[in-house]
């Protein structure tokens, strides 16, 4: 340290008492700056407020009427590509039941596959 080569005792606790003053002042005017920033910051706050909450609305009923036109112009394009993607409705076939509801007279079979499939 610098203040232990003085050899003046008065004038090295001028010195330190000088130095502990400037760093305290230091000290205080960051502490005041932080807070003062904070201070300000609430107080645009308080006064931006009323627009924030207006822009919010605004923004708001903007999105729901865009939306509801782009709906409204899409329903009709969506329909139509639903009937175009839309499968033919075949009945559907339904297994024989029992030996007697399989028609002999329209099954020509080889003897191999008689065997097989009987």
């Amino acid at each position: 340290m610098s203040f232990l080569k003085i050899t003046d005792p008065t004038k090295r606790e001028f010195l330190v008492q000088e130095y502990l003053k400037t760093r305290d002042k230091v000290h205080k005017n960051y502490i005041t700056e932080r807070t003062g920033e904070l201070g300000a910051q609430r107080e645009l706050m308080k006064l931006f407020k009323p627009v924030i909450e207006m822009q919010k609305t605004v923004a708001r009923d903007l999105a729901k009427e865009i939306t509801e036109q782009v709906t409204s112009a899409l329903r009709p394009i969506t329909e139509g590509a639903q009937k175009a993607v839309e499968l033919a409705k075949y009945p559907s076939i339904q297994a024989a039941e029992t030996d007697q509801d399989i028609d002999i007279s329209m099954l020509i079979l080889r003897t191999v596959a008689e065997n097989y499939l009987r």
